[in-house]
């Protein structure tokens, strides 16, 4: 009964550290199309000139991108808090002994 239940533990967390890292794998090949994709190039480019390429950006009126502003801030304090949790979790998957049990499942 214990043996039983400390193994379908042991398979629960397996399977979310396989979900976990096929989410990793999508995020990196996601990055690595960052330098060449074009809207992602537009991320480095100066907010000045990016008003200009908005329609009615040449005419001098000014663009409220304050809310934009606040969801791209709120977006890296997500990431940031995410890569906090992942390495958390990394900490304590490492000083734990179910890595190895779960090393044992993948044999």
């Amino acid at each position: 009964e214990v043996h039983r239940s400390f193994r379908s533990s042991l398979e629960k967390y397996h399977s979310l550290l396989s979900k976990a890292r096929k989410g990793d794998e999508v995020l990196i090949r996601r990055l690595d199309c960052l330098g060449t994709d074009p809207k992602y190039k537009l991320l480095q480019v100066q907010k000045s000139h990016l008003d200009k390429l908005l329609p009615g950006g040449e005419e001098g009126a000014p663009i409220d991108t304050s809310h934009l502003a606040r969801l791209l801030v709120s977006l890296s304090s997500l990431f940031e808090e995410r890569e906090e949790l992942l390495d958390q979790l990394k900490e304590e998957a490492s000083n734990s002994d179910f890595a190895e049990r779960v090393a044992e499942i993948d044999a």
